[in-house]
């Protein structure tokens, strides 16, 4: 049997353990929301920081020069004896000579 004296304790614990239940169970949403605001707030200064731009050994073509190699190949395939055939007054080095004689 429950003595009074320890049924009197019980009753004034009970508002305590209450709130210490209701503590319990809303402390994971309290700490989800701040978890929340300070994930926001990191979103915010992210955003207003400029970051450095990373540095890349990639070369980036545009549409135009993609499509300039095509066309080099194509003129190539139509006429390939105009770009292999030297110029007859040209010599090795590239360069003209006139011969004049008066």
């Amino acid at each position: 049997m429950v003595r009074p004296v320890d049924m009197q304790d019980n009753y004034s614990k009970a508002p305590l353990a209450g709130r210490q239940q209701h503590i319990q169970q809303i402390s994971p949403e309290i700490a989800q929301r701040q978890a929340a605001q300070q994930q926001a707030q990191q979103h915010l200064l992210d955003q207003s920081r400029p970051r450095p731009a990373e540095r890349r050994d990639e070369v980036e073509l545009h549409l135009d020069e993609r499509r300039a190699p095509e066309q080099r190949r194509r003129k190539r395939r139509r006429h390939p004896a105009r770009e292999n055939s030297a110029l007859p007054d040209q010599g090795p080095e590239g360069t003209s000579h006139i011969d004049l004689t008066a």
